[in-house]
């Protein structure tokens, strides 16, 4: 007869956390441990789990386990996680460390036991896809209708059982706060179990999910948000960012969708310094300060992170990396720690144009703002620059509207759209699957649609139009303002829909997708796999859509309902950029200004020729439109001869403008491709040198 498990809260051996109060010296906690588990071990009746249910279906194993045959004589970690909750995805680091300090040969192996919260969560192929999201390598079971989180009574996500070789439950923990406690288990489980030779080494059968993702660097991965911005330069066009999540690094693109810019990558990290040298780790939001900024909240770094597109380089503007549990703030900059900051959006004090970016605070369940220059908030309250304050929530987990804003509560904010003439920010509440309305006159937090009138009940969800609250969303994670058509656009990620929203009225109408997850783009049938953000074009023609789970953008022409998918290539990542590299050249200038002749000599590499009858051009980008280039553009050639005229620039300061071309070449008569060259110009306001220089370039085109 199998053993019997009547679930973790009737466990006969007293709760651990309990025997460990008030026990802080680390010899005694140790010694309270190990009789802990030997007191669970001995038990012989209501201590052992039922194995796993057979029939279902697993991951990164290439067949399912058996907690008597696979994983007898391991210490085995059952974490049971849902892959939308913030909660779950916070100990995910915590658990990849302790599989990095202890392997499936050590005896001690993770096993994930997927139970959904919400309905797409059950299905199999979105659980593949957030596996290889997350980078989660242990195996994963899904257990889609909850059958062995009933019948263990597990009451929260995430729970953490640790059973001992012969699937005895010796430890549990509810939420994310008791890592520290949960290796001293491990720890002391290992070396208790070894000392009575009842760990064995032999291994899983191991198939690893990431194995079966495109391993194409030069395209997009598990995009989260996208962002577009009017650059004003020699002409007016536009900026395209997008959060290449799965690859941890920022994508910018020009007007014509050509890739200039492409920052950190390919492994996650938390660096600054030059766009190659810099470091991201999951990021998603990204707000456009001004010409020259962008910001981004880097996810998994818990931090806000700026690129500077003139200086090309990456700094940490709040957030040191560290987790923080803070739920008030009010440090300055990297002083003051951040919880998995989501989406951002940048909007100016309610009595001055001072600016202010507001950070979805997901790990919180907060809105906070981080003060990009000092100014007067609600109440006249005064905050210097670099302050970073909760302005809204007050961190429970709850969909609570209220007129205070700290009075109110959200659950899990993923989205930020502002719509500035109505001074108001619209959020999109992932797990209350809902809209709200912050105001930015008082602070009011009130509902627009979905969700429910309950703010306890985080669970009405489904995929309906309608007004309010008889509209239904599922775990909607971005929204976008069109001010051209006063229409909100809501990314209803786990329906596979976009929806627009009347804020006037509070009514929800589904704009395009089948609430199915699939990638076609045809009329009709249009469908997307969990889109994670969106942004209108700023001229209001377009709407960019992040294809989270189709590792995509793609954009719907506002006019005609027309979708498209971009064709966005990162391949040629722009080292050339960056300070020192042969691609790179120096030239010395009066800060008064002036003019520079310059020469660039080209020399084809041996194995490439141009292409016959293709169109081989070049163009010059300049800082602003006080700079002047003669001629700005035209025809390749093997030696291109302009001049620039150079306003005045701050003594020791620098500047660039990047020369461009876009040239079709050849290996053989047959292997034939495009290739983007950059070469960057960058001018140093010398107070010793001249005001007409003249500068020759010489470059190798690979």
């Amino acid at each position: 007869m199998d053993e019997t498990f009547l679930g973790p809260v009737s466990l006969a051996c007293d709760d651990l956390c309990e025997v460990l109060t008030n026990v802080n010296d680390k010899n005694e906690r140790e010694k309270k441990i190990v009789e802990h588990i030997k007191h669970c071990t001995n038990l012989t009746k209501g201590g052992k789990m039922v194995d796993f249910k057979p029939g279902l279906e697993w991951f990164n194993v290439s067949k399912a386990l058996s907690l008597k045959k696979d994983l007898k004589g391991k210490v085995v970690v059952l974490d049971f996680f849902t892959y939308c909750c913030i909660n779950c995805m916070h100990i995910l680091p915590h658990l990849k460390l302790l599989e990095e300090e202890f392997t499936v040969q050590d005896g001690v192996v993770v096993v994930g036991i997927h139970s959904a919260k919400f309905d797409n969560e059950k299905d199999s192929g979105n659980i593949k896809a957030a596996v290889q999201r997350y980078g989660i390598t242990h195996p994963v079971m899904n257990d889609s209708e909850g059958s062995m989180w009933n019948t263990l009574g597990i009451a929260c996500w995430p729970t953490l059982l640790v059973l001992g070789p012969e699937h005895e439950v010796i430890y549990m923990s509810m939420g994310e706060g008791n890592m520290d406690l949960l290796f001293l288990v491990v720890r002391n489980a290992v070396t208790f179990y070894r000392q009575q030779n009842q760990l064995s080494n032999h291994a899983l059968p191991t198939a690893p999910s990431m194995h079966l993702l495109s391993q194409a660097t030069d395209s997009l991965l598990f995009p989260g948000k996208v962002a577009s911005f009017w650059r004003k330069n020699d002409q007016v066009s536009q900026w395209l960012a997008v959060s290449d999540t799965g690859h941890h690094r920022i994508v910018l693109l020009t007007e014509d969708l050509r890739v200039e810019h492409v920052v950190g990558g390919l492994e996650p990290g938390f660096k600054d310094g030059s766009f190659t040298e810099a470091q991201f780790n999951c990021p998603q939001g990204i707000a456009f300060q001004n010409n020259e900024i962008l910001l981004v909240a880097d996810t998994e770094n818990h931090a806000i992170r700026e690129i500077n597109l003139k200086t090309l380089r990456v700094t940490t503007v709040a957030g040191n990396g560290t987790q923080g549990s803070d739920y008030t703030g009010g440090g300055l900059k990297v002083e003051q720690k951040l919880s998995s900051p989501w989406d951002l959006c940048i909007v100016k004090c309610p009595d001055s144009d001072a600016q202010v970016l507001l950070i979805a605070m997901a790990g919180l369940h907060q809105i906070w703002a981080l003060f990009l220059e000092g100014g007067l908030w609600w109440k006249k309250k005064k905050y210097a620059a670099g302050t970073c304050v909760a302005i809204a929530g007050n961190g429970k987990e709850q969909n609570h509207n209220n007129a205070y804003p700290h009075a109110a509560a959200f659950a899990q904010p993923s989205g930020l759209a502002l719509a500035e003439q109505l001074q108001a920010v619209f959020i999109a509440d992932s797990e209350s699957s809902s809209v709200r309305k912050l105001s930015l006159t008082d602070g009011r937090v009130s509902a627009v649609v979905g969700g429910d009138r309950n703010p306890f009940n985080l669970f009405c969800f489904g995929d309906a139009d309608g007004k309010q609250y008889d509209a239904k969303l599922q775990h909607p994670l971005g929204v976008a303002w069109s001010s051209k058509e006063a229409t909100l656009y809501v990314a209803d990620s786990y329906n596979h829909k976009v929806k627009a929203v009347d804020v006037q009225n509070n009514t929800c109408r589904t704009v395009m997708g089948s609430g199915h997850a699939g990638d076609s783009c045809t009329p009709g049938a249009e469908q997307f796999s969990e889109p994670g953000g969106l942004c209108v074009r700023v001229d209001g023609s377009a709407l960019y859509i992040a294809d989270t789970n189709n590792h995509c953008i793609k954009m719907l022409s506002i006019p005609d309902g027309k979708l498209v998918k971009l064709d966005i290539s990162a391949a040629s990542v722009q080292k050339n950029l960056q300070p020192g590299e042969s691609n790179e050249t120096e030239v010395f200038l009066s800060p008064l200004g002036g003019t520079i002749s310059l020469t660039v000599c080209y020399t084809l590499d041996k194995q490439l020729s141009l292409t016959d009858g293709a169109p081989q051009k070049w163009n010059i980008r300049l800082p602003d439109s006080t700079w002047l280039a003669e001629p700005s553009s035209g025809e390749f050639t093997s030696q291109l001869k302009l001049q620039l005229t150079v306003p005045s620039g701050k003594p020791n300061s620098i500047s660039r403008a990047t020369l461009s071309h876009r040239l079709f070449v050849c290996e053989g008569a047959t292997r034939c491709s495009l290739k983007n060259i950059h070469l960057s110009i960058v001018v140093h306001y010398c107070p010793s040198a001249s005001t007409s220089i003249s500068h020759k370039f010489e470059h190798i085109v690979p």
